[in-house]
Order: structure tokens, then C-alpha cells, then sequence
């Protein structure tokens, strides 16, 4: 016989059947080493024609599958696990069975597509190929109780050394499907953790192993332990050798570690080290650019990701990776191009954007990132809300659920909540339960405060603080969505609130702010006196930077109004939120009554300022910013997170070189330049500023506003006119 399919299993009634079938057509027989399953499994297996043996688990994969091996008869064996199956037809089959037929090599790699997720977003997550096919005459074995390797024992000189067994990637087309790593399933069957238990076994046969010591860091990740994670990843670094296979691949992992902690740097040097070891592999080049991109060096961030893609045209030219790399699916093409299009977007360059998120969304259709960042490119671009819709449509379809909810997610990413709207209600909102209500209900709960129904809006937001718990962001827009409707909280919807704001807000606390929020006058001298003198104001600061960012500005107004500290927290976030013309408003009434501002107040002015090209203007702002005492800065930090002297020094370096570039253009000579010691002419000095320029606006120091804040500094905010009107 030629071909047989070898499998260990233990309790996999639920995949079995599915893995079995997939290969029964192409292969001469079927053996299945159960383990000791307690459910149906060796039934299913001998319904699907497989040979059932039992063989005694010790925690031992290798061992278990040389057992296996024992009790081949046929010339080829196909190695598969039981959450495994094979992506084939009829004509691959054959073409497999006529490959082994006539080649001459011991072994064969198959490719694989790992799913890392379940439900609509099923997709192949990771990629890899590994040797799965190989001859059983050849004395071939397994090595290692988990993450087991296909060796051959050496003789002669070599005798009693392991050899590793590699081979060619199969022509068939045959692909090897694989869903045990989505979380569900890991939990169910308790997988990670028997992985932990083995791989500690073996760190104690062999400690500092460092491929012992990479699993463990993958096991680690899969139980949620990402910080002890990286410190494993970091010990097996040190020890592993250079040209270990596995390396490239605890290099990926261990950057991602360091990026999910937040440790953006470190993964940047890392990345930018091995990509030089590495230069041909993708997912290294895509990780580095979203470093760079976090880290606000978009250019270098640019290139990152230009490699990526290039490097695939080269795979495909190649036909295959030159080296077996485990890689992400998208890294180098719709991954890497939609983090492009970020970064065009914010170098200022829309039509190379909008081309690039195009070529994403041609590769995959239904991702979302590049269906949100088209949408906001085509909105900064100027088209309509409809147009828009149009555009995306052509990706997403409208005949699919999926599809719709896709397309109602990116029209809420820049705030077309008309629009949005009516595709959430096609989708049965009110009836969505489980993982739907838990990754939409957000969104659509904006879309329906963004048409003015608050109150479906607070009810939807309760049913979800009441599934999930513990989301304060959520509890607090559902308390906001009651008082704009002018309603009290009821007592029981009151009570969960407070418990989903956490400590920062008591119950007798929150009926205060009720009382300020509702316009009631607070008759209690005690309380009239806490809420206006308080320094602790956390949990109003957040109810009044919840409020601005729904539009709720008269509940935001009435609260600061209420507790003055509040004041310099509402100027800004209107700011932060795109009412700029009503900050401006404010912020300079307080500057007219106190001969004075905060820092941020002299940042987003000057920020103003040289969005209207007033660079001399913004660079007094800027200046005076500088120069403002530590006390009016109150500690106080940006949107972006960094601190506002620093982005004060870097919006008054960008307007004296806006100003020096005017200064050049106004001498007529478009070949002005500076010369240097020799006497040479260097680049043109207007070119020079301008590239300065970008690179400076490239760190970050300016607003971001997403699109429902885009639309707000565009005009579009009739809700704030009573700030500025109406006194």
C-alpha cells in the first residue's frame, strides 16, 4: 500500500469525523492510536474505516507516535492530529498519490493554515509548512514529549545522533487545516495547560533548554500570561543558537510580546536588528512598522512596511518562502498595506492612502481596518456620507449579515450615524445577544446617541454593562443618555452604574451630580460646598469627557459649571473632541477674565492658529506656552499622551520652519540653497524644510480627530453654538 494517515487521539469526537473523511478518498489505510478518550472517539473512527489501537498516555507525544509508527504498512505515512484536516479535492489527491509515486525524496513539507479565531471571523490567522509526509521504511522517529520533531538516528560516526528530517514542499496543493488554537477550544480542553504540565517536565530534564524554554513562552501567551511570556522568550534568545529553525519565529513572537506590553522601543530595536538577519521574512518587516508607527516615526515606519509588500512579490515570483517561516496571514499584503495607508494619512499623502487601502481591501475584502481607514481617507478627501457607503459596498457586499455589519461598522468609525443606522436596524439589534452584543453593541449604541435616541441608546448600553460587567465607559454613557432625556435614573439602574464606575463614585455622590445634571438647584449647602470645592473629581471628569465626546455639551457645561476645577478639563476635551471654535471661544474668555491660561489651553491655540496657516500667531501661542508657569500646567497632559511642553517645543519648531520656508519662497529663486565648505550647492533649502516639517508633524505633536471629531472642527456642531452664541 502506499499511502497511510497515522493519528493520535483522545476525546476529539467533536473534530474527528471531519479530519477522517477529509483524507479517506486518497488514502489505502487509516490508524488512530487513541489515548484513552472517554466519549465517542475510537467509534467515529472505526465508522469512518480507520484501524483503532490503544495506546497507554504518558505525557509523551514522540512516544506515542513512534508507537504509531510500529504499525505502518504502507510505504508513505501522512502524520495528522485529530483537530486537523486536509484541504483537498479529488484531482489533488490523485496528483499526491502520483508525487509519491515517482519522487525520490524521504520526506515531503505540506503547507498549513492555522485559524486562531471562531464565528464570523473565521480566517486562516498563521501560516507555516511543516514535514508531514515521509517514508516508514527509512527508520524515521519521534523526538521530544510536546512539539514534537521527525528525526533520524545517525550511524557509523554519527551513531546516536539526531539528525533533523526535512524535505521539499509537496506540489500536490494539499493543505493541512488546523482550528485547536482558537481559544475556545484551547479552554474547553484544557490544552495550555496540559502543554504546561509537559513542558515543565521536560525544563526539569532539561533546564535552559531553549527550545523547551520557546514553548513554554507560547504556552504561556496561550494562558494569558504575556508579561512571564516575554521573559521566557528573552532566556530562550539568550541560549538559542543562531541558526536554530526555530528562531526566526521566537523573534516574531517575542516582538509581539513586547508590543502587546507596551515596551514599543525595545521591540523596535529588536526588529530593527533582525530584520538585518532575517531579510526575507515578512512578518518581521510588518511588526517593525507597526513600531515605528506607534513610536510616531512614520517614514521609517513607511519603508517597514514597503518592504513587507515588496517581499511578497518576490514569494510569489519564488513560488515559495526560501526559508519555512510560521507567518501571520496579511502580514505582507493586507496587514502591512492598511498600516500604510495610517501612515500616508498622517504624512498627508490621501490619493497614495486611499490607493493603498484599495489594494488591501482587493486582497481581503472584509477587513476592517482597511474598510475604516478607506472610509476615513475618502472623508478627509471630502466625499459624501453616501458616497462613501458606495464605495465600501463594493468590498462588503450587501447580501451578507457580515457584510453589512462590516460596512455599519466603518460608516460609525467617521461618525455617518444616519447612515450606519439603518443597517444595525436590519440587523435585529435589539436581539443580538452573546459575542454579537459584546463586539457591536458599543458602536451601535454610538449610532443611536449620534440620531438622537438616547434612550434605546441607554437601555442598550445597561444590557451590555449588565452581561459584561465592569465597563465603566459604558455605564457612564447610559447614566449621560438618561439625564439628556431629562429622566432620573431608576434606583436598580442607578445601583449598577455605580458599581460598573468602580470606586471612583459613590452612590450618594452620583445622585449629586444627577441632581446638577437634570438642572435642579442643589438646596443642600454641604453638597453646594463639596461640589464646588472638591479636588477629588475624577469620576466628573470623565462624566464630562464622556458628555462631549456624545455631543451631550449642555450636561458637560452643567457639571463644570457646578464644580469649577472642572473648567480647564471641558476647554480642552471640546477642543480634543473637534469643537475647536467653541474652545477657542472659551479658552480665550478665560484668558480676557485671568490673564492667564494652562499649558494645553496655550497648545490647542497655537495648534489652531497653524491650521489656518497664522504661523507667527501660533508660534507666540507656542512661546507662550513655553514660558507659562509650572502651576498653570497643572500636570496636564495631551490626548496623545505626551506631555504638553514637549509638544509646545515641537509646535513652535514647526512654525518657525513654516516661517522660513515662506521667507524662502518669497525670494523668487525656486534653486535657493545653501552651499557648503567646498563651495558645492546642497539640496534645495525649500525642499529641506518642507521634508523637516514632515518629519516634525510625523511625531505627533498635532490633534488626531477621528472622523465624528473631524466633522465637528469641519463645521458640522450645532450643539456647541450655545457656547458661544447664546451669552
Amino acid at each position: 500500500m502506499l499511502l497511510g494517515v497515522h493519528m493520535i487521539a483522545r476525546n476529539e469526537a467533536d473534530v474527528l469525523r471531519r479530519c477522517l473523511l477529509s483524507v479517506k478518498s486518497f488514502a489505502d489505510e487509516i490508524v488512530v492510536a487513541d489515548t484513552g478518550s472517554t466519549d465517542d472517539t475510537a467509534e467515529i473512527a472505526k465508522q469512518c474505516g480507520a484501524r483503532v489501537l490503544r495506546v497507554e498516555w504518558q505525557d509523551d507525544f514522540a512516544k506515542a507516535r513512534n508507537e504509531l509508527l510500529k504499525h505502518a504498512r504502507t510505504v508513505w505515512v501522512l502524520m495528522l492530529d485529530a483537530d486537523e484536516w486536509a484541504i483537498a479535492n479529488e484531482k489533488s489527491g490523485k496528483k499526491l498519490r502520483e508525487e509519491l509515486k515517482r519522487t525520490t525524496e524521504a520526506a515531503l513539507r505540506l503547507p498549513m493554515q492555522h485559524e486562531l479565531s471562531a464565528g464570523d471571523a473565521v480566517v486562516p490567522k498563521l501560516t507555516s509548512d511543516a514535514v508531514r509526509l515521509f517514508r516508514a521504511d527509512y527508520g524515521f522517529v519521534y523526538y521530544g514529549e510536546i512539539h514534537e520533531q521527525l528525526v533520524r538516528i545517525g550511524t557509523g560516526a554519527g551513531e546516536g545522533r539526531m539528525y533533523d528530517v526535512d524535505g521539499p514542499l509537496s506540489t500536490s496543493g494539499i493543505v493541512i487545516g488546523h482550528d485547536g488554537y482558537v481559544p475556545d477550544t484551547m479552554t474547553r480542553k484544557s490544552k495550555a495547560k496540559r502543554n504546561l504540565r509537559i513542558i515543565k517536565g521536560q525544563l526539569a530534564r532539561r533546564p535552559n533548554d531553549p527550545f523547551c524554554l520557546y514553548n513554554l513562552g507560547v504556552t504561556q501567551c496561550q494562558l494569558g500570561q504575556v508579561e512571564a511570556a516575554s521573559r521566557t522568550f528573552l532566556q530562550s534568545l539568550d541560549a538559542v543558537e543562531h541558526d536554530a529553525p526555530y528562531r526566526p519565529t521566537l523573534i516574531r513572537d517575542y516582538a509581539k510580546t513586547l508590543i502587546s506590553l507596551n515596551r514599543i522601543e525595545a521591540a523596535a530595536e529588536l526588529l530593527q536588528k533582525e530584520t538585518g538577519i532575517y531579510s526575507d521574512y515578512t512578518d518581521l518587516y510588518w511588526l517593525h512598522g507597526v513600531a515605528l508607527q506607534d513610536l510616531q516615526l512614520l517614514p521609517e515606519a513607511k519603508a517597514a512596511y514597503e518592504t513587507a509588500i515588496e517581499l511578497e512579490t518576490i514569494i510569489h515570483k519564488r513560488g515559495a518562502l526560501p526559508v519555512s517561516y510560521i507567518s501571520e496571514a496579511g502580514a505582507s499584503s493586507y496587514r502591512a498595506k492598511s498600516g500604510l495607508g495610517e501612515v500616508l494619512v498622517k504624512l498627508g499623502q490621501l490619493e497614495k492612502a486611499l490607493h493603498m487601502y484599495e489594494e488591501a481591501l482587493d486582497d481581503r475584502p472584509d477587513w476592517q481596518p482597511a474598510l475604516n481607514g478607506l472610509a476615513y481617507a475618502m472623508l478627509l478627501r471630502g466625499a459624501g456620507d453616501a458616497h462613501i457607503r458606495d464605495q465600501l459596498a463594493v468590498y462588503t457586499g450587501e447580501e451578507s449579515d457580515n457584510g453589512l455589519r462590516q460596512l455599519a461598522r466603518a460608516m460609525c468609525e467617521i461618525g455617518a450615524y444616519r447612515i450606519a443606522m439603518p443597517i444595525w436596524r436590519e440587523q435585529s439589534i435589539q436581539g443580538r445577544k452573546g459575542k454579537g452584543l459584546s463586539t457591536d453593541t458599543r458602536l451601535i449604541a454610538d449610532a443611536l446617541i449620534g440620531t438622537g435616541q438616547y434612550a434605546e441608546a441607554a437601555k442598550l448600553l445597561m444590557m451590555h454593562v449588565q452581561l459584561l460587567g465592569g465597563d465603566e465607559a459604558a455605564a457612564l454613557d447610559a447614566a449621560l443618555c438618561w439625564w439628556n432625556e431629562g429622566l432620573p435614573l431608576p434606583p436598580i439602574t442607578l445601583a449598577r452604574i455605580v458599581q460598573a464606575a468602580g470606586t471612583q463614585c459613590t452612590l450618594a455622590r452620583f445622585k449629586q451630580i444627577e441632581v446638577v445634571m437634570l438642572g435642579a438647584p442643589i438646596r443642600d449647602e454641604f453638597w453646594q460646598s463639596w461640589l464646588s470645592g472638591s479636588k477629588d473629581s475624577v469620576c466628573e471628569a470623565q462624566l464630562v469627557r464622556r458628555a462631549a465626546a456624545h455631543g451631550m455639551l449642555r450636561l458637560a457645561a452643567r457639571l463644570t459649571a457646578a464644580m469649577e476645577k472642572l473648567d480647564i478639563t471641558f476647554e480642552q476635551t471640546l477642543y480634543d473632541e473637534g469643537y475647536n471654535e467653541a474652545a477657542a471661544e472659551l479658552m480665550l474668555r478665560r484668558f480676557a477674565a485671568k490673564g492667564e491660561l494652562a499649558r494645553g489651553h496655550w497648545l490647542r491655540l497655537g495648534e489652531l492658529l497653524y491650521n489656518n496657516y497664522l504661523f507667527s500667531e501660533a508660534l507666540a501661542m507656542f512661546e507662550g506656552g513655553i514660558a507659562a508657569k509650572e502651576e498653570q500646567a497643572a500636570a496636564v497632559t495631551y490626548a496623545a499622551g505626551a506631555k504638553v511642553e514637549t509638544k509646545l517645543r515641537m509646535g513652535a519648531a514647526s512654525s518657525s520652519l513654516q516661517l522660513a520656508l515662506a521667507a524662502v519662497r518669497l525670494s523668487g529663486d525656486p534653486l535657493v540653497s545653501s552651499r557648503g565648505w567646498d563651495g558645492s550647492r546642497y539640496e534645495d533649502d525649500g525642499a529641506r524644510l518642507t521634508d523637516a516639517i514632515a518629519r516634525l508633524d510625523a511625531l505627533g505633536w498635532r490633534t488626531t480627530w477621528n472622523g465624528r471629531q473631524r466633522r465637528r472642527a469641519n463645521g458640522e456642531a450645532p450643539e456647541a453654538h450655545f457656547l458661544m452664541y447664546d451669552r
